[in-house]
């Protein structure tokens, strides 16, 4: 199966839109992404459910950055193909719409897979190990994604991991730096939060320490409500780790949140 990001330049949202692969109708809204809402579409023709996002662009100005980030996205995503990453298939575009098609992941969120008392450390492993062979591949073609978090990963019916949404990612250089603030606190590394140059890499490192206490303890280190400690306790790395957590388990966050 595919899916598809739709990002749309000027027009409404359609129910019914063509495409240069097809025509689809809009099933109803399943999420959301860096660009916009995500919909559940189907294919006219051969009834193939996939997924679309749509994005309305309003004015030149915003029209001309839109189109420069979702082509990145495009080529960014061209280059990867990696089992836990979502595939894209292709991109086209019209004088309306951009159109990312990518394999449909039949799963749910991570989020949506943590009981609130947090999961069974075998399973938050076996995710783990996903999550790491992914971003070292992603490390590799000199790819960082900058938005982790457990919205932005997929747990399909097989219960493999994919990660998704690559609206914020960018390709990164050892021998220069990126300062575009981005992200999601409190997943948000301290570098960014200080306004400082970064590689990219330990960004994605310092996220994923934070995907893996939030799966094995059910809630956040940096998640409190009153955002001027969210800022406090991420720059200073604060985190207070529960007593029943494995010292592997502490050392493997600790080690992130550096």
């Amino acid at each position: 199966m595919l899916s598809a990001v739709t990002v749309s330049l000027d027009e409404p949202k359609p129910t019914v839109f063509r495409t240069p692969l097809g025509e689809f109708k809009v099933l109803k809204t399943i999420g959301e992404g860096s660009y916009g809402k995500v919909k559940l579409v189907t294919n006219l023709v051969n009834n193939e459910k996939v997924d679309s996002m749509v994005r309305e662009a309003a004015g030149r100005k915003r029209r001309v950055t839109l189109k420069i980030r979702i082509q990145r996205e495009a080529n960014l995503a061209k280059l990867l193909d990696h089992p836990n990453l979502v595939k894209l298939r292709d991109f086209r575009t019209s004088t309306s719409h951009f159109y990312l098609f990518f394999d449909y992941v039949q799963g749910v969120q991570l989020a949506e897979c943590i009981p609130s008392h947090g999961m069974s450390e075998s399973r938050a492993t076996k995710y783990l190990a996903q999550l790491v062979d992914a971003l070292a591949y992603c490390h590799r073609h000199s790819v960082v994604h900058r938005d982790i978090k457990i919205e932005n990963i997929m747990v399909d019916s097989h219960d493999r991991i994919k990660l998704i949404d690559f609206g914020l990612a960018n390709f990164y250089d050892p021998s220069s730096h990126l300062n575009t603030s981005c992200g999601t606190i409190p997943y948000t590394a301290p570098e960014i939060l200080r306004g400082d140059k970064y590689i990219g890499p330990e960004i994605d490192i310092w996220s994923l320490g934070v995907v893996l206490f939030t799966m094995l303890t059910g809630s956040l280190p940096f998640g409190d409500p009153r955002i001027h400690n969210n800022y406090w306790t991420i720059m200073n790395s604060q985190v207070n780790y529960p007593p029943t957590m494995s010292k592997l388990a502490h050392d493997c966050i600790t080690k992130c949140l550096i």
